[in-house]
């Protein structure tokens, strides 16, 4: 499980299927195109499990997150749920 701060999520997309001009491969880095620029994705089951070997999926979700240096997007095989939490430090 990841949680997302919510203040941080801009959209949540679909992952469009193979072969979709929307969804594009640059510098062996994947990209999703929309209206008006390229969102680079993150695949995250290549960045929790990088031993394993990695086949782009099939299906799955786009979370739109801001970036210090801009937007990306984080590609999860599902989202459970979008809830609002409360983090208080401890102390």
């Amino acid at each position: 499980i990841l949680l997302i701060p919510q203040r941080s999520i801009r959209n949540l997309v679909r992952l469009p299927a193979k072969g979709d001009a929307a969804l594009a491969w640059m510098d062996n880095t994947a990209v999703l195109r929309d209206s008006s620029s390229l969102l680079p994705l993150v695949f995250l089951r290549q960045v929790l499990y990088p031993g394993r070997p990695f086949t782009p999926p099939e299906s799955g979700q786009v979370v739109v997150v801001h970036g210090e240096h801009g937007p990306f997007g984080l590609v999860a095989d599902d989202v459970m749920a979008i809830r609002e939490i409360v983090v208080k430090p401890f102390g």
